[in-house]
């Protein structure tokens, strides 16, 4: 018998196509992904089911259902994003160990999560903040981050898309609390970087400062 469920076929599953599908047909192409080790596209479409079962009255949480969806699609952004750049850069722990040993403190880090989606940040995890979903990566005397900020007790439109980062990358970087609505009674004057509204410019924005500290693939 012929497996008619839809492949997970490299470069097939586009944001565009996933966005038409219903549940049944996502849930197949992520059964297939996740045969074919493609956690990339596992993680897309659970950002995609979450969102669904959110719209359709799932599971509760302290949290609204905007709010929810908010972080639903938001980590789908970014993980789109990520797979992106994993397929035009080398991200891997070992490239940047063997090009940062020199670098005291080092810590070499994955751009996503270990199940493929975005990290869920500190300040969500305490509950400091709504939502707090990002991807970084770190090689030498450089960290960059992208991530998505929603602060308690302010309105959906609110959230700001925050590119981060330690280094003289981004001169014109502040202290988040200066950038991003509610974020100024939380101390953390070490997490720098500039606020957007929209998350395509702050997408381009990383990905500028990944060009300018990641090898490309497939050179040395």
């Amino acid at each position: 018998m012929t497996d008619s469920r839809p492949k997970a076929t490299k470069d097939y599953w586009t944001d565009e196509k996933l966005d038409n599908l219903d549940s049944r047909k996502l849930q197949n192409v992520r059964t297939n992904a996740q045969t074919e080790g493609r956690d990339d596209i596992v993680a897309r479409c659970d950002t995609r089911l979450a969102a669904m079962k959110i719209r359709k009255g799932g599971k509760r949480s302290g949290k609204s259902d905007d709010i929810r969806i908010l972080e639903a699609e938001g980590d789908g952004q970014l993980v789109s994003l990520a797979t992106n750049l994993k397929a035009k850069y080398d991200l891997s722990q070992e490239t940047a160990k063997a090009a940062s040993g020199g670098v005291k403190g080092y810590r070499a880090r994955n751009l996503l999560g270990k199940k493929g989606a975005s990290k869920v940040g500190g300040h969500q995890v305490s509950g400091k903040v709504l939502v707090d979903r990002y991807i970084s990566y770190g090689i030498g005397e450089h960290t960059v981050g992208l991530g998505l900020i929603l602060a308690k007790e302010q309105p959906l439109e609110a959230h700001k898309w925050f590119v981060s980062s330690v280094s003289q990358l981004l001169p014109e970087r502040v202290p988040i609390q200066l950038c991003v609505p509610g974020m100024d009674a939380i101390d953390d004057n070490k997490n720098q970087g500039i606020a957007y509204d929209d998350f395509q410019t702050a997408a381009g924005k990383f990905t500028e400062l990944i060009d300018q500290i990641a090898p490309k693939q497939g050179t040395k």
